[in-house]
């Protein structure tokens, strides 16, 4: 997957879910992310997670109500 290295994916309803294994497995695979959810608390868990994960790896998150 070195062709998506450092592009960019919105991933949509990734507080939880598959929405959220998307998220990270695209992390993984050294993309860059963007999350929104409806759970700004989760999406936080997220941005901390991820963090740890590997600090080369960018998320943004958003929260929408």
């Amino acid at each position: 997957m070195d062709q998506w290295k450092d592009k960019v994916a919105v991933v949509t309803g990734a507080s939880s879910g598959i929405g959220r294994a998307v998220a990270f497995a695209l992390l993984e695979q050294g993309m860059r992310v963007a999350v929104c959810a409806r759970r700004l608390e989760k999406i936080e868990n997220i941005d901390r997670k991820s963090t740890r994960l590997n600090s080369s790896q960018q998320i943004i998150s958003y929260a929408v109500f």
